[in-house]
């Protein structure tokens, strides 16, 4: 399976999940609603998929330094709080099958 086709399942997940749409994710919008999602998409790709973050920037319309940002913005929050962290955990077990 291509990892630009798992990039798509992530962002469907993820916004499932957050009872967001797939065009949020992706949109400019900054909204609280939407950031927290999109950092988790960002995050889980970096995870599931061998795409650069470069690459995985391109697919939900942000530049590498975000990626890096929303990087260690999960990391952070799955460290403070656990049903964050399970919550992440279910949606990586859900795109590696």
């Amino acid at each position: 399976e291509s990892d630009i086709k798992k990039m798509d399942e992530i962002i469907f997940a993820v916004a499932k999940r957050y009872g967001v749409k797939r065009e949020d994710i992706l949109s400019s919008k900054r909204t609280k609603e939407i950031v927290e999602p999109r950092h988790v998409c960002a995050y889980v790709a970096i995870k599931c998929t061998n795409l650069s973050k470069t690459q995985i920037g391109n697919a939900i319309n942000r530049d590498r330094t975000t990626l890096v940002s929303s990087e260690k913005y999960v990391k952070e929050k799955m460290e403070k709080e656990n049903e964050f962290a399970l919550l992440v955990k279910e949606i990586i077990r859900e795109i590696n099958g």
